[in-house]
């Protein structure tokens, strides 16, 4: 796979449009301008939840503006604050040569959306009318055009509206209403910019003429210029960070002479009316939004007013909105109240205005925070050189942040789950998880008791000493990111139909997978092996994300160095690895993936939650494990816990666009009254066998000593754990002994059970783990797999046992009911006693056995690669064909030679 090819790609056709337009007019001849920018008098967001917390979009004063846009090298200057010009008139009437300018947001009835407009020149009267016409687009631009008020299209691709979708239809429609378009915003990414620039590029007289047919507009109506469109530029920033990095040329001939008698901001609405523009400047990177952000909620803590609780449940809103401003009011007052964050704030937004911090504060800062002092000076030098500088110091500064953030915070949580030197916990850790719970009474999370009876929790109080100031700082830089990549990317499935209907620039198509096990010794991480080999084997565009410690890259895995792994006491086998979650941002972002896979319900599983709300990317979950089963019989939830487990694997797997599940008894489940999962969500999919697994001619002498003079082997295989029902196999053997005295049961395997096991059986054969090859010879050297547990999802050995012409007999249920052909190629059995009876019958009757061989073979054969393969990648909406492979059809050729052997072994026997 080519990585970042399509980011490339972008940058450098961005690159060349910008040097392009730039290379269009002769400099002396040229106005700089922001014709999109913003300062404090922004003061009603368009967004329901701003308009509850009753906040500013910036508290940016207007000579910091019009200073940060002088330095940037602006010649004419403009601001243009949602649905008012108060800070241009205030301006003019101080003097300034200001254009009158605004961002009006206008509503669209034809397709029920709302779109920001630009508007510059008009009087005060003037946008008094605007503003009582911008309820229709047609009236708002049938005015500005009878009164010759040049207006932009911002950000054209970014609807406001429910969905924040948009149609292709919309944007045709608009076409014929504007003149101009911002193709640059400074807010947006480039494949937004490359997209618009191609269809305003596209909009020739004929197409033109054929959109006016189709939505019975004449075009003269609302154009002075209807057959030339033009293309700008403006930062549409609100902090004043990036003002002017982004921005308009406007061409005046002759305009040394002319600004000898006439004002800029004249000459440069004459321009705009014209039509003679060019934008020039950068697109947003990542960091340029988080950035921002960050400033908005450190300014947000630093000059917020309690909205008030009634105002707030009575203001205009849906429950959700009104619950999430209830969030942020109370995050934001207990950043206020938490002194050193407040310190941290204020410091880190004077750093992004260009003041480095102080000596009192970078020497009165304990030792373990410097780095983050040292981050923030550089943060403010390079806000002095200019916003190109800035944007680039950025990109490293803010991510390296929050490393050394979460990395303090990891640091202090180790520390709290250590055994003291006293031996005794630091915290409390004995509580009854099958009882945990939080109290409603906010006073039991701080140590006092809780109220009721049989309820188990964590003292929030002690669990928190020492973590509030890199949390809370943490949680502010994470949420900061999440937000500015989520707004930039809100709209990407109409952009990839955008891309579609020009035919320019579709988004490549690439999953990323998340796990939190794939080296580990257990069955998921065998699975997940096997899938990678075979998404390289059929170069298949999709990669594996996992944390892992000391793990290597390899083609399609990237492996992140956990910045915290916890073991849990119920699963050690299985640590919990926590990783640097915005590296992980970026890895998804640069190598270009459009849809994501989670594996596993740990914390890889909410970071692809994360990433597919950041950037508004399908997100799909792969079952491997039934949790409520496992909680059952490992951890005896029952009850009201059973009942808190379940209703988080809802909202949990909910969450994710589809669910892929292994076996048609879950598939039923979720779709079933529990899980409330549509139907149409669910896809049926399966595992397909090693190629190792087939059937080999070996010695059982070879394979352990013990089997040396066997009859018959009675192999288990997997994790020896009690969930999976290894408590059954002492009584197994033994039923089976007392009928076929000659047996021998081999047992391969680790887990918690193992001690047991081996006290209750001496005399059988223990292995251990062992790797593909070596478990290959014990499947060669069975006659008989017995799969005792009724938890698991599908069952891997039993399709590796058939694959090497082993039958397996295992419980009705779930996953093997689903690989076993009763009778045939194995027995599905109801309880332990119909188990060891047909165990011992098929030993005593070699002739059955060989039989049964040869349908093992021939079941395995049902669950191919390729068709898994192909009906995952149909599943997962990919315009993809999976092919035979030169590997894939070398195999297939070599196997069926293997098994006709074998075959022929068996019915001469």
């Amino acid at each position: 796979m080519d990585k970042n090819r399509f980011s490339e790609e972008l940058k450098n056709e961005f690159d060349s449009f910008i040097k392009e337009q730039g290379a269009r007019f002769a400099k002396e001849n040229s106005l700089r301008i922001d014709l999109h920018c913003h300062d404090l008098n922004s003061d009603v967001p368009d967004e329901v939840i701003g308009r509850i917390l009753r906040t500013r979009e910036t508290w940016l004063m207007s000579e910091l503006l019009l200073q940060r846009l002088a330095t940037s090298g602006q010649d004419v200057f403009t601001i243009t604050n949602h649905n008012n010009a108060r800070s241009c008139w205030d301006l003019i009437d101080r003097g300034y040569d200001i254009i009158p300018g605004a961002e009006f947001t206008c509503y669209v009835p034809l397709f029920n959306i709302s779109i920001h407009v630009l508007a510059y020149g008009f009087t005060p009267s003037q946008e008094t009318r605007l503003n009582e016409l911008r309820g229709d687009i047609i009236n708002f631009i049938s005015y500005t055009v009878s009164k010759n008020i040049p207006t932009v299209l911002a950000h054209p691709l970014f609807f406001h509206d429910p969905d924040n979708l948009g149609t292709v239809d919309a944007i045709e429609y608009l076409s014929l209403l504007f003149d101009n378009f911002e193709v640059l915003n400074g807010q947006r990414d480039p494949w937004q910019a490359i997209l618009m620039k191609s269809f305003v590029e596209s909009l020739t007289e004929e197409k033109i003429d054929s959109l006016s047919r189709k939505f019975n507009i004449n075009p003269y109506h609302f154009s002075t210029r209807p057959f030339k469109k033009s293309i700008t530029g403006g930062s549409d920033c609100h902090m004043g960070m990036f003002a002017g990095g982004t921005g308009t040329i406007i061409n005046i001939d002759n305009l040394e002479t002319r600004l000898e008698s006439e004002k800029a901001s004249d000459l440069a609405l004459e321009g705009l009316r014209k039509g003679n523009l060019a934008p020039y400047g950068t697109f947003s990177g990542p960091e340029k939004l988080f950035a921002a952000l960050l400033s908005f909620f450190a300014q947000m803590t630093i000059n917020m007013d309690d909205p008030g609780l009634i105002r707030m449940l009575l203001h205009k809103g849906s429950s959700s909105e009104k619950l999430i401003a209830f969030i942020i009011a109370n995050a934001v007052m207990e950043l206020r109240r938490h002194g050193y964050t407040s310190r941290f704030l204020k410091t880190f937004q004077d750093a992004f205005m260009g003041k480095k911090p102080g000596f009192i504060i970078r020497h009165s800062t304990s030792k373990v925070y410097r780095p983050l002092i040292d981050e923030l000076d550089k943060i403010a030098v390079s806000r002095q050189m200019g916003a190109f500088d800035l944007q680039q110091q950025l990109a490293k500064s803010l991510p390296s942040m929050f490393t050394i953030l979460t990395g303090i915070l990891s640091s202090r949580v180790e520390k709290k789950l250590l055994t003291s030197s006293s031996g005794k916990d630091e915290i409390k850790t004995d509580f009854d998880i099958t009882h945990f719970e939080i109290p409603m009474h906010i006073r039991g999370w701080f140590g006092e008791a809780a109220q009721g009876n049989n309820i188990s929790y964590v003292d929030v109080a002690d669990w928190t000493d020492g973590l509030p100031f890199p949390a809370l700082a943490a949680a502010f830089l994470l949420g900061a990111n999440f937000a500015g990549t989520r707004v930039q990317h809100a709209n990407r499935t109409f952009l990839s139909e955008f891309a579609k209907y020009i035919n320019e620039k579709p988004h490549p198509e690439g999953v990323l997978w998340f796990s939190d096990t794939y080296n580990d010794k257990n069955g998921v991480a065998t699975s997940l092996q096997l899938m990678h080999d075979a998404f390289i084997e059929y170069d298949l565009p999709i990669s594996f994300a996992i944390g892992e410690k000391d793990g290597t890259d390899k083609d399609r895995l990237k492996v992140f160095e956990p910045v915290l792994t916890l073991e849990l006491p119920f699963y050690k086998e299985q640590p919990m690895r926590f990783v640097n979650i915005i590296e992980l941002d970026e890895y998804f972002r640069n190598g270009d993936f459009d849809r994501i896979i989670a594996s596993t319900e740990g914390p890889m599983g909410f970071c692809a939650l994360y990433l597919k709300y950041a950037y508004s990317v399908p997100a799909y979950f792969y079952l491997h494990t039934d949790w409520l089963e496992y909680a059952k019989r490992s951890l005896g939830f029952k009850g009201r816990s059973r009942d808190h487990l379940l209703r988080m694997l809802r909202r949990f797997y909910n969450a994710f666009d589809g669910i892929f599940v292994l076996n048609s008894d879950q598939a039923k489940w979720l779709s079933g009254n529990e899980m409330n999962i549509a139907p149409e969500k669910i896809h049926l999919t399966s595992h397909w066998a090693d190629t190792r697994f087939y059937p080999r001619p070996v010695e059982k002498s070879s394979v352990h000593p013990k089997l040396k003079n066997v009859g018959h082997v009675l192999l288990y295989v997997g994790r020896l754990s009690d969930e999976k029902g290894v408590m059954e196999l002492p009584e197994i053997l033994k039923g089976v002994l007392q009928k076929c005295p000659d047996s021998q049961m081999v047992i391969a395997g680790t887990g918690p059970s193992e001690k047991k096991l081996k006290e209750e059986m001496p005399n059988a054969v223990f292995t251990g783990w062992v790797e593909t090859e070596r478990l290959a010879q014990l499947y060669s050297v069975a006659d008989m797999l017995v799969f005792p547990s009724r938890f698991d999802t599908f069952g891997n050995s039993v399709l590796e046992a058939l694959s090497s012409g082993v039958p397996a007999v295992a419980y009705n249920t779930k996953g093997p009911k689903d690989i076993i052909e009763h009778n045939k190629s194995g027995f599905l059995v109801e309880n332990i006693e119909e188990l060891i009876l047909n165990i011992a019958e098929t030993f005593n009757n070699d002739v059955a056995l060989n039989k049964m061989r040869l349908h093992a073979i021939n079941r395995s054969k049902k669950f191919s690669k390729k068709n898994i393969l192909t009906k995952m990648a149909e599943d997962l909406n990919l315009n993809i064909k999976v092919e035979d492979t030169q590997k894939s059809e070398s195999y297939y050729s070599e196997n069926e030679s293997r098994l006709d052997n074998f075959k022929k072994t068996k019915q001469a026997v």
